[in-house]
């Protein structure tokens, strides 16, 4: 009975993570639909970012409050509260953004802090998905950006100042919201999420046992079965990301043993 109050905090997080992701769903669900289209891309891309990472925060500060390390629930918090703060100045001063003068007009202090924030979650988002070497490779070359005007030939450049590496990360598309963002924000959730669909639906596993019962007897029978079964699915879906959600679940354990 001890342990009751503590699991209804864990469920009502629960909660609150599975709406942030049904509404991210609708939300690109909504935007994806061709007679509306996303919002313009100051919008659109921190929405997509913010829904997503407030997921991922959230989804491991259930597990850490279940485990009652509450640090780390706190630390999940604040991240959370960093990444919504710097998203919505972007959403909510998305004409702003979009006219000032880069590399001209001094940034702003709100413009540091939240730059600065924003870099800390993106680079702790990437730590917890793909772990310290992207982390690592990342953290170098900010410092190469920074101290290059002091190295020696040939690694010697002008040398960038911290307040240009904010601005080009944080209020340009040369940075965070780059390509990748931009296609995942506007084709590849879209399709993992139908990917997702299919998969909860049972079709992905039609597809696999389909798969399973042409190949699974052959030499190398695992393999053979990802492959067709990825290419079965491929003619729906169209992503190789969505692919990996769905197929990949079943095929990439198979072949492991």
């Amino acid at each position: 009975m001890a342990g009751e109050p503590g699991e209804g905090r864990t469920f009502g997080l629960g909660a609150v993570v599975a709406a942030v992701a049904v509404a991210m769903s609708i939300y690109h669900l909504v935007t994806g639909y061709p007679g509306i289209g996303p919002p313009r891309q100051e919008i659109h891309y921190p929405a997509h970012l913010a829904f997503a990472l407030a997921v991922l925060f959230g989804d491991d500060a259930v597990a850490a409050l279940a485990a009652r390390r509450y640090l780390r629930v706190a630390w999940d918090g604040a991240l959370v509260l960093v990444l919504v703060g710097a998203c919505a100045y972007l959403m909510l001063s998305a004409e702003y953004i979009a006219s000032r003068f880069t590399y001209v007009e001094p940034l702003l202090l709100v413009e540091w802090v939240l730059g600065i924030g924003i870099l800390v979650v993106v680079l702790e988002a990437a730590r917890r998905t793909v772990g310290w070497v992207l982390i690592w490779l990342t953290l170098a070359f900010i410092v190469y950006a920074l101290i290059g005007d002091r190295l020696p030939e040939p690694f010697y450049h002008q040398g960038f100042p911290l307040d240009r590496i904010i601005e080009q990360s944080y209020l340009t598309v040369d940075g965070i919201w780059n390509a990748p963002v931009a296609v995942a924000a506007n084709f590849i959730f879209l399709f993992v999420l139908f990917g997702s669909l299919l998969l909860a639906s049972g079709a992905g596993t039609f597809f696999t046992d389909l798969a399973r019962a042409l190949t699974g007897r052959t030499v190398g029978g695992p393999a053979k079965t990802a492959v067709v079964a990825s290419a079965f699915f491929g003619m729906l879906s169209g992503s190789a990301a969505a692919n990996v959600v769905t197929t990949g679940s079943f095929t990439i354990p198979a072949m492991k043993k």
